[in-house]
């Protein structure tokens, strides 16, 4: 995951060095046969993935949380960080806007 995603949060964009997490955009603990999907895996710094792991929590607490996060997909997380952050558009975004 590191080398595809390019040694880069896919939340924010950092280059990551010695602070980065493999995250599955499904829980693991929700979405256990997707443990090694490359499609339910990104490479996030550990400030996103804390911040990430901080609205799952919420998430899962509320009606039918588990099931809500098994639907979410990266382009929700993205939007959803990206505003946490105070950003104005998604990575994607930006990196379409910066080809």
């Amino acid at each position: 995951m590191y080398s595809r995603d390019g040694a880069q949060c896919q939340s924010c964009g950092n280059i990551l060095d010695n602070r980065k997490v493999c995250d599955h955009l499904h829980p693991l603990k929700y979405s256990p046969a997707e443990k090694l999907s490359t499609s339910n895996l990104w490479v996030l710094c550990y400030k996103c993935h804390t911040r990430k792991t901080t609205i799952e929590q919420k998430i899962a607490e509320q009606p039918n949380g588990p099931t809500k996060l098994q639907h979410l997909d990266k382009e929700w997380w993205l939007r959803t960080l990206s505003e946490q952050q105070g950003q104005t558009i998604t990575m994607k975004e930006w990196r379409n806007d910066n080809k």
